[in-house]
C-alpha cells in the first residue's frame, strides 16, 4: 500500500508533526521543476529529495514511478555542504527503509570511492551528492578524478535516467549556463532514459539561466513560495522580527565580544554573532 506524500514526509523527518510545506507538496504532485526559488532555511533540499523519492517509490501511478529518473544528482558549491546534505539524505533513506533500494554516493575530491559501484550497478536507484565541479565534469564527458576510459560511463549515467539539481546557482553562474544548455540538448536530441535539470537558489540569477537553446524565462516551470506557504512554521519564521545590533568591543578582545554577544539577545531568543576580521 502506497503512502501519501504527507505520511512519507513525516516518516522521513521522524515526526508525526512534520508535514510538508505547500511548495514541497506541489513539487511532489507535479514533479521537480526547472527552477526552484525559496529562502535559505525553507527546506529546498527536502523539497527535491523527498518528492523525488516519493514519486520514484510510492506514487500511486506506476507510469509516474517509471517516468521518474532513477538517479538524483545533487550538486553543491562547497565540500562542507556536501557532507551536510549527504548526512541528511542518509538519515531520510534509513528512516524510510529505502537504503536497500536506493544507494547514496558522495562525489567530491578525495571521496570518489563509491564511483565504481555506480558504474557496475547502473540499474540501481541512487542519490549522488557532490561538488559542482565533479558532477558538471561528468555531464561534459570529462569526469574529474577518473581515467579517460571511464569518461563515457559517467557521462552516460549522468545524462540518462538522471535528474540533476544544481543548488546555489548564484555561486556557479558558468555551471548554471552550461547545464541549461545540456538540458536543452537532451530535450532536443533525446536520451535513452528520462533526464531532468532543476536550478535552485534563494536568489534568482536571470543571466545565468538565459542560454541560446534554453532561453529564460521561455517555457520554464518555476516554483516559488506561494500564499499558502506563509502559514505554519515557515510563515512564523519568515514573519519573525529580527534585531540587528553592533557589539561595541575591540576586535582583539575576545572575552568582551563573547560577553556582549551573550548579553545582547533577550533570554531564550536565538542569536547569531558575526565576528569579522
Amino acid at each position: 500500500m502506497t503512502q501519501t506524500f504527507g505520511q512519507f514526509f513525516a516518516r522521513a523527518m521522524n515526526s508525526s508533526d512534520a508535514w510538508p510545506y505547500g511548495f514541497q507538496r506541489r513539487i511532489a504532485e507535479h514533479g521537480l521543476p526547472d527552477v526552484l526559488v525559496a529562502p535559505t532555511g525553507a527546506g529546498k533540499t527536502a523539497a527535491v529529495v523527498l518528492p523525488w523519492l516519493w514519486r520514484r517509490h510510492e506514487h500511486p501511478d506506476p507510469q509516474v514511478r517509471s517516468a521518474t529518473p532513477r538517479r538524483l544528482l545533487l550538486t553543491l558549491p562547497m565540500r562542507t555542504l556536501v557532507d551536510q546534505v549527504a548526512g541528511e539524505v542518509d538519515g531520510w533513506l534509513d528512516r524510510l527503509g529505502l537504503q536497500g533500494q536506493t544507494v547514496l554516493h558522495v562525489a567530491m575530491g578525495g571521496r570518489l570511492e563509491s564511483q565504481h559501484e555506480w558504474r557496475i550497478s547502473p540499474h540501481r536507484d541512487a542519490v549522488v551528492v557532490g561538488t559542482t565541479d565533479i558532477i558538471v565534469s561528468k555531464l561534459l564527458n570529462r569526469a574529474y578524478g577518473t581515467s579517460r576510459n571511464t569518461y563515457p560511463l559517467d557521462f552516460a549515467l549522468a545524462t540518462n535516467g538522471s535528474h540533476v539539481v544544481l543548488d546555489e546557482i548564484q555561486l556557479a553562474p558558468e555551471s548554471t549556463a552550461t547545464l541549461r544548455q545540456v538540458a536543452a540538448f537532451a530535450r532536443r536530441l533525446g536520451t535513452a532514459e528520462p533526464f531532468g535539470l532543476t536550478c535552485m537558489s534563494a536568489t534568482l540569477s536571470d543571466i545565468a539561466l538565459d542560454t541560446v537553446d534554453n532561453p529564460w524565462p521561455g517555457s520554464a516551470e518555476v516554483v516559488r513560495l506561494g500564499p499558502g506557504d506563509d502559514s505554519g512554521e515557515l510563515g512564523r519564521r519568515r514573519a519573525a522580527r529580527r534585531r540587528v545590533s553592533r557589539i561595541d568591543a575591540d576586535p582583539g578582545d575576545a572575552r568582551a565580544r563573547a560577553r556582549a554577544g551573550v548579553a545582547a539577545p533577550p533570554s531564550g531568543t536565538p542569536a547569531v554573532g558575526v565576528h569579522n576580521t
